[in-house]
């Protein structure tokens, strides 16, 4: 029996983070790329904003990327 409620322990925990992680996606690279300067954090939050059609705030997370040196952004910018 306490097998049964370690596994059920275990699978409410992952579904949690899940469903927290679905939820708070955008805020927690948000944060690490405003607080923390990540280049790779303010692409990955560029990313989120164009799948949210907010062009002119997925420009400026991926102009911010690119200051902070982070290649990937620097060379879509430079495809543009």
């Amino acid at each position: 029996m306490k097998y049964q409620y370690k596994m059920a322990t275990v699978v409410f925990t992952i579904f949690l983070v899940a469903l927290l992680y679905n939820r708070y996606e955008l805020e927690v690279y948000t944060w690490f790329c405003e607080n923390e300067e990540n280049g790779a954090a303010c692409y990955v939050t560029h990313k989120l904003h164009q799948g949210d059609k907010s062009p002119e705030a997925a420009k400026r997370y991926l102009d911010r990327s690119c200051k902070l040196k982070y290649e990937m952004a620097c060379d879509e910018l430079n495809k543009k």
